[in-house]
């Protein structure tokens, strides 16, 4: 397989990259041997990324992302990852058997349409006809049924995740849990993070879908279109917010204590 060069990509991207690695001791000729370029095209890089206020030099081996570096090298990431599975989708999708749920009584080689509804596929006589495909076998509604030739763009938009945040153990836990309040809003795709949130859950007769891996549950659900609520420990929401930001996830905070 072809490897990707330099040029197909930003080398200015890719320098900034290169700095956030190895900061603060910088040394631009290595950069300039991973990334296959010269160290000329390097240094014009850089002297760019000062300029435009990315990157701070303290001196000639001493180069740092300042804050606004960093945000755009965390924006730039997200639209590679974004940009990357859209192209694989289109790389695979001609040869791919897309598994969906049948919403109507489909025929063998019918031409169904495709949409996303609680985050599962569905085939059938619906949808907004953006996408479509041929049924490759027969199946009932309910039924689970193999969708080949699929041309267009499946509809999907992204959930925004709740976050439903209660004290951590050091200050209570579910004790300190603002009870009334879980038990309004603590609903639909619910996940938790902590022993104190399970342990508030089940004080309100609520029980989550997931605990063991409800951060990639919490992240996965939102990418397939379904706004989770997530009650999390004070001390879970850190790590929760930048995996959700690292995703280019939505999302909201409020706080489920008694104060």
């Amino acid at each position: 397989m072809a490897s990707l060069s330099v040029s197909m990509l930003s080398r200015r991207f890719l320098v900034l990259t290169e700095i956030a690695a190895g900061q603060p001791a910088v040394k631009q000729s290595e950069i300039a041997e991973r990334l296959s370029i010269s160290v000329q095209a390097v240094s014009a890089i850089i002297k760019g990324l000062v300029s435009e206020g990315l990157v701070e030099s303290a001196g000639p081996l001493d180069y740092r992302l300042t804050p606004r570096g960093v945000e755009v090298l965390m924006e730039g990431g997200r639209s590679m990852r974004e940009r990357s599975r859209q192209i694989l989708d289109e790389i695979l999708r001609p040869e791919r058997v897309f598994c969906a749920i049948a919403s109507d009584d489909v025929r063998k080689d019918e031409v169904v349409g495709l949409w996303m509804e609680g985050g599962v596929l569905r085939a059938g006589r619906g949808g907004s006809g953006a996408a479509r495909g041929r049924a490759l076998s027969r199946a009932r509604r309910g039924d689970d049924v193999g969708v080949i030739d699929v041309e267009g763009i499946i509809p999907l938009k992204k959930g925004m995740v709740r976050v439903l945040r209660i004290p951590s153990i050091e200050k209570g836990g579910s004790q300190r849990a603002d009870l009334e309040q879980l038990r309004e809003r603590a609903g639909g795709f619910l996940c938790c993070l902590g022993v104190e949130a399970l342990v508030a859950l089940k004080k309100v007769g609520r029980r989550p879908r997931s605990f063991f891996g409800s951060l990639h549950t919490a992240i996965e659900a939102a990418h397939h279109g379904i706004s989770p609520v997530v009650v999390a420990s004070e001390k879970e929401v850190p790590g929760l917010i930048e995996a959700l930001e690292r995703e280019g996830i939505s999302y909201t905070i409020e706080d489920a204590s008694t104060g």
